[in-house]
């Protein structure tokens, strides 16, 4: 029975402690713990926006350009198909929530809950959704952000590649307006790649969408440069010789441009001092004390040729 029993008893001393295996694992856990840790996502980037948040857009239906080279029945066809895409690209610039013109939109309802809509208003932009009769609507709403409005046509329609694999192109067009402005802020043309695609559907949802992402884009794009104020630059002007120097801040000129103040473009060395006029000492008459402030003149000469009392006058 003893013998049987050692290795039992030599087990159980090899056999660690909870609190033993406890400390053990913390160890290898803190060993390894280390090189597990993922690395932090960078912060992202600040970048300059065009507008903050999202501006409410009224997308008016997509529609077929009058220069549309292809059959407008299949014009038609492809606008239907590709209108999902038109929305699913405004809405991923993330500055854009988009709106259609029907009856029951919220934001029209809103207008006549609060007075600055009427039934007809809604009625005339329904029975034909233009921008024409958009803008009038959009004018009566009010919004924290101007609101905007955009049509969408497509233009052309390429066919390549081979028949075994066929690609398509499409030409798509879209103009942004501004609520109050019945001018197009931002104009864009943009031609597809040629994409390939299982089925003619694939071929034109894929073309169709890349177009509609280019156009969204470049209507959020900021501008490449803001108007900075110039910077002025100091221009140090020296009077006289132990006098102190002053200096103006005089705005640093265009390239091309004549500076309106001739004397900005001197050289400081070369402006002199204006020179001083000699001016005489006044002339101070001493008085004695108790004298009349009066000065006394002294007795006149006689003429030239009268002489004493009795004198002749020689002419």
């Amino acid at each position: 029975m003893k013998h049987r029993s050692c290795p039992v008893r030599f087990a159980a001393r090899l056999a660690p402690s909870p609190r033993s295996a406890t400390f053990v694992l913390l160890t290898v856990l803190g060993v390894v713990a280390p090189f597990l840790t993922l690395p932090s996502p960078a912060a992202p980037k600040t970048q300059l926006q065009i507008w903050p948040d999202r501006r409410v857009l009224l997308v008016l239906p997509l529609a077929v350009s009058p220069t549309w080279n292809a059959d407008m029945d299949l014009g038609r066809a492809i606008v239907l198909l590709a209108e999902p895409e038109l929305q699913k690209a405004l809405i991923g610039t993330g500055k854009f929530s988009p709106t259609l013109p029907y009856r029951f939109d919220p934001i029209l309802r809103r207008g006549v809950k609060e007075n600055q809509l009427t039934e007809e208003d809604i009625t005339a932009l329904l029975a034909s959704p233009s921008l024409a009769t958009s803008q009038p609507v959009l004018d009566k709403l009010t919004f924290d952000q101007p609101a905007m409005t955009t049509e969408i046509f497509l233009e052309e329609l390429t066919i390549g590649g081979t028949p075994k694999q066929p690609t398509v192109q499409i030409r798509a067009s879209g103009k942004l307006y501004q609520q109050g402005n019945p001018n197009a802020i931002k104009t864009v043309s943009v031609r597809s790649d040629a994409l390939k695609g299982k089925t003619p559907s694939d071929r034109l949802t894929a073309a169709a969408g890349q177009a509609f992402r280019e156009i969204a884009a470049a209507f959020v794009e900021p501008p490449a440069a803001f108007d900075l104020p110039l910077p002025v630059v100091p221009v140090t002007v020296k009077g006289k010789k132990g006098s102190a120097s002053t200096s103006k801040p005089v705005a640093e000129p265009m390239a091309g441009e004549v500076p309106g103040n001739m004397s900005s473009a001197i050289p400081a060395e070369t402006i002199a001092a204006p020179a001083s006029i000699p001016t005489a000492a006044p002339q101070i008459l001493p008085t004695a004390p108790g004298a009349p402030l009066v000065p006394q003149l002294s007795a006149g000469a006689p003429p030239l040729g009268v002489t004493g009392e009795g004198a002749t006058v020689v002419f």
